[in-house]
């Protein structure tokens, strides 16, 4: 297999002889399964084994790995009633879609999901180029825990006088 380069690549066959056999079917630039056709030139050659049909070869070119430098970290923030998100730190190729995931698993939001009730969320997120690249997978979470509020309250205390009195909270 070959990996992609965004180059023309050739699968070279090893005793090919140009003046006995025709190859088709040997050069691909885009990732993928390639099929090459090894025939004869007529009918006055025959292969090793006696035969004359074409001979199927397959070949690859591997994707690519897109280049990713994934800085993101984790939260943890207390309840403020206000909106949060995991810190998304990303460099990658120029062309390169950022998708985060929606509720139903699927990658179609372009903004970084936010939340503001207390609980634990993971954020998914998905970079990709085209076909000829592997995508890249990130995860991150976000954790926002309860706001804890001190109770220093008193109870008042005291003989009833007939005038109101508070309590201190």
């Amino acid at each position: 297999s070959y990996n992609y380069s965004g180059e023309e690549i050739i699968f070279e066959i090893p005793e090919y002889d140009e003046n006995a056999m025709i190859i088709s079917g040997n050069k691909g630039i885009d990732a993928g399964q390639y099929e090459v056709i090894v025939s004869l030139k007529n009918t006055n050659y025959v292969w090793d084994d006696g035969s004359t049909n074409s001979i199927i070869l397959n070949f690859e070119i591997l994707k690519a790995n897109l280049n990713v430098i994934d800085s993101s970290t984790n939260v943890t923030v207390r309840y403020d009633g206000t909106p949060h998100n995991v810190n998304i730190s990303l460099e990658y190729n120029e062309g390169t879609i950022l998708k985060y995931m929606d509720e139903n698993n699927e990658y179609t939001l372009d903004d970084v999901p936010q939340y503001i009730e207390v609980g634990t969320y993971v954020t998914r997120y998905k970079l990709y180029l085209d076909n000829n690249h592997t995508e890249y997978f990130g995860e991150r979470t976000l954790t926002i825990t309860e706001d804890t509020i001190p109770n220093n309250s008193k109870d008042y205390e005291g003989i009833y006088d007939g005038n109101e009195h508070s309590i201190t909270i």
